[in-house]
């Protein structure tokens, strides 16, 4: 399973696929949908790289495959009412999105012909550009590669996202904020440097990952009282962590990642508060 979400309990879909994985590769993405407590297989799609999916209600499911190199990428597919449509977005290749509401979702995205990174954003009828975001990050060059990792929009006028940059041989990111009208540069530490890959703890905070390229994650970091603090991971663990979730109605959360052991990857799943 490459990507899963859900908009309720009567409402939850999960898609297979490859992003990243070790191993053989599936021959294509299928999508699945819990039913009764038991997954129930709906379609499959041509392809095999996922890599975003939005679930926002019955009938109102998207996906997104694109910015791998692993395989061929499913395009952009949404699910309204009862029928699947691929969406031709041409030039530009959608990787994962964000949902401010339905008819306002933001989109890591990439143009095939220039290379260059680009936010996209859903008005109900089509995929527009979001503003010129590569006026603020670094420029692409022979030697410099950037690529949109993640991002977190809040509304419409508060949109974080997180980049990767590549300079042979170094590896770090940058964050950016959309304010509604332009965007800009988060400083590390700042208020807002972790949003991009942030999830809500359930009680106004919020739970991210470090931004350390390259190396075991030692901790993970919870926005309590305005500030970031670390938590500590099990120190016996090297791990990387892939993805988090609130537990509805409690103080718990649950993360999920993978270390590599004995030569081949194991998944992981943390819980931190009373489950």
């Amino acid at each position: 399973m490459t990507c899963a979400g859900a908009s309720s309990p009567g409402n939850v879909w999960a898609f297979s696929g490859a992003n990243g994985v070790e191993g053989n590769l599936p021959g294509t993405v299928s999508a699945l949908r819990l039913l009764n407590g038991r997954w129930t297989f709906v379609r499959d799609f041509p392809g095999n790289n996922v890599s975003g999916c939005n679930v926002i209600g019955p009938g109102n499911v998207w996906v997104f495959g694109g910015g791998a190199r692993i395989g061929p990428a499913i395009g952009t597919w949404h699910l309204a009412g009862s029928r699947w449509t691929e969406l031709n977005t041409g030039k530009i290749v959608l990787i994962n999105g964000s949902v401010v509401g339905p008819s306002d979702i933001w989109a890591t995205a990439t143009n095939t012909r220039t290379g260059a990174p680009v936010i996209e954003r859903w008005n109900g009828h089509s995929w527009r550009p979001a503003g010129s975001i590569t006026s603020v990050l670094p420029k692409l060059t022979k030697t410099t590669q950037v690529g949109l990792q993640a991002v977190n929009a809040l509304s419409g006028s508060n949109v974080w996202v997180l980049a990767d940059v590549f300079r042979r041989p170094a590896e770090s990111v940058v964050v950016v904020h959309w304010d509604g009208h332009k965007w800009g540069r988060v400083k590390p530490g700042s208020a807002g440097y972790y949003l991009p890959t942030a999830v809500s703890d359930g009680h106004g905070g919020w739970w991210s990952v470090n931004y350390l390229a390259n190396v075991p994650e030692r901790y993970l970091v919870h926005r309590v009282g305005g500030r970031w603090v670390q938590v500590p991971l099990p120190a016996r663990l090297d791990l990387a962590i892939g993805a988090f979730a609130h537990v509805p109605h409690t103080n718990a959360m649950l993360a999920v990642g993978d270390q590599f052991t004995s030569g081949h990857f194991e998944g992981v799943v943390l819980a931190f508060g009373r489950l």
